[in-house]
């Protein structure tokens, strides 16, 4: 059977899935959530409502969008189903919001990955689990992932302000391409040397009038 039939024979047999030959080596497993065939209008969708449901989120974003089930989150559901076999490294993502694309250099393992991942989406309450497990396990590692970015820069800034606080107690003069400035004081009324602004060179007690 040549690649055109075997990939109509695939595209009739699980639909709502389809793939694509594009002509250079490399095929496509797609399911385009933004354009389902009317009978296929919310296929899989019942699961990621019940996910929103065991969050405490709601299913409807103002009536006109589901909070989940979006392209991305197809994408963890499906690694998650493969996640041991060890030919799901050879598949590549390429997902939007509205749909789930994948790519490899095998139209063979597109149609065994694509049909069984079909028949697990067939089956709702396997279904339902695999999606509780995969969106809770990267919403998991996303807020790790965020806690990590957090302290890096809070790291950085701690230490950003080491280097200025060394910078500014370090000896030696003022430098308008250094960050060791000293610093201005008012002198208050009635002092001695009457009112104004004095500058306190860094690291020593040398004080030398600035302003009047």
């Amino acid at each position: 059977m040549d690649i055109r039939r075997k990939i109509n024979r695939f595209n009739t047999e699980n639909r709502p899935f389809y793939i694509v030959d594009h002509e250079s080596g490399r095929y496509s497993l797609c399911l385009a959530l933004s354009f389902l065939p009317k009978e296929y209008s919310h296929f899989g969708q019942e699961a990621f409502n019940r996910y929103a449901a065991e969050i405490g989120e709601p299913a409807v974003i103002d009536g006109r969008g589901f909070t989940h089930g979006s392209g991305y989150e197809w994408e963890h559901v499906f690694a998650k189903a493969f996640e041991g076999d060890p030919d799901s490294g050879r598949i590549e993502y390429d997902c939007e919001a509205g749909g789930f694309f994948c790519y490899a250099d095998s139209l063979s393992l597109l149609e065994n990955f694509g049909a069984r991942f079909r028949a697990i989406c067939m089956d709702g309450e396997k279904f339902a689990q695999l999606v509780s497990t995969a969106l809770k396990e990267a919403a998991k590692k996303e807020e790790q992932g965020r806690k990590e970015r957090y302290g890096q820069k809070k790291q950085g800034m701690r230490q950003k302000r080491t280097v200025q606080k060394n910078q500014q107690t370090a000896p030696g003069l003022w430098h308008p391409g250094r960050q060791v400035w000293g610093f201005c004081m008012k002198i208050g009324k009635g002092r001695q040397s009457g009112s104004g602004w004095f500058f306190r060179w860094p690291g020593t007690r040398r004080k030398d009038r600035c302003f009047p």
